[in-house]
């Protein structure tokens, strides 16, 4: 779940529960993986995009709500 703050000129980022926050990474380890396997060709030039789009909407959610 993802809950976005609405503000005026100061807005809070938005936050991500600790669960949600855990798929989405383990997804990624998943992603780059794939690509230590296959490096090469189409599929992983698609799969690479997806891990960098993926690595930078984690990045705007760390650390997640509720870790220590």
């Amino acid at each position: 779940m993802i809950v976005n703050f609405p503000g005026g000129g100061n807005v809070e980022a938005p936050h991500i529960d600790i669960q949600s926050f855990s798929h989405l990474a383990v997804l990624l380890h998943d992603l780059q993986r794939f690509l230590v396997a296959e490096p090469e060709g189409d599929r992983a030039d698609e799969v690479r995009r997806m891990a960098v789009g993926l690595n930078n909407v984690l990045a705007r959610f760390e650390p997640p709500v509720g870790a220590a």
